[in-house]
């Protein structure tokens, strides 16, 4: 991906993502590759954009990005971000 693309962050800017919101969270206007909790983020709207952008990538480039954070839900099971859906 880096070869042909560049760094995930410049993959989700190419496709449109940088600066989108859904609820209290936001891809970083910044730097595409961070998402930030603009005051009322829910663990969802986190979740549906780490999807969203995934899916995306995927779908406009051909490769499946990696998802580094990971949920851990109330039982104190520990999942990779993108399995929580």
């Amino acid at each position: 991906m880096y070869a042909e693309i560049g760094p995930p962050g410049a993959a989700i800017e190419k496709i449109g993502f940088k600066g989108f919101k859904r609820g209290g969270a936001q891809v970083s206007p910044m730097h595409a590759n961070f998402i930030v909790n603009t005051g009322n983020a829910k663990a969802k709207d986190v979740l549906e954009i780490i999807v969203e952008i995934q899916s995306a990538v995927e779908r406009n480039t051909g490769y499946k990005m990696e998802v580094e954070a990971c949920y851990v839900s109330h039982e104190g099971k520990v999942m990779p971000a993108d399995c929580v859906f």
